[in-house]
């Protein structure tokens, strides 16, 4: 059963690479924050700059809690931002999916089916966790 005050730990976010790759000099950058766009993370990956994701890959992040993370009863006032940087030209198109972790071991899935194109002028995707439901509970 899960536990309405289980502190979040981490999400893993897995990408579905489509007929663009991201290049490997695009920052990615993660983020679960509270809307709107420059409240602080709660959660936060930085690939630096350094991960190619070919076209027709898949390849999966974990973006880890920070700034004291959230609990499970905040989760539907958060938003997932998916956010690159690239050096000059760079398309992306990709679908998500995502399963967050409590500390109680309740597991929240959640995907966007896109697709989703961000490049150089149209460079964040905000989704928001307001419809998420809880995928599976564990006794820990």
């Amino acid at each position: 059963m899960s536990t309405p005050t289980s502190p979040f730990t981490s999400m893993v976010i897995t990408f579905n690479t489509g007929s663009d790759d991201k290049d490997g000099n695009t920052r990615l950058e993660i983020f679960i924050f509270t809307p709107p766009p420059g409240n602080p993370a709660v959660a936060y990956y930085d690939d630096g700059s350094n991960d190619h994701i070919d076209v027709a890959t898949t390849k999966s992040f974990t973006v880890p809690a920070v700034a004291g993370g959230f609990q499970l009863q905040q989760l539907t006032t958060k938003a997932i931002l998916i956010k690159i940087a690239p050096v000059g030209h760079d398309t992306w198109r990709f679908q998500f999916s995502a399963v967050l972790y409590f500390a109680d071991g309740t597991q929240v899935k959640v995907a966007q089916t896109g697709p989703i194109v961000l490049d150089q002028d149209a460079n964040q995707f905000i989704y928001p966790l307001t419809g998420a439901t809880i995928s599976s509970s564990t006794s820990v």
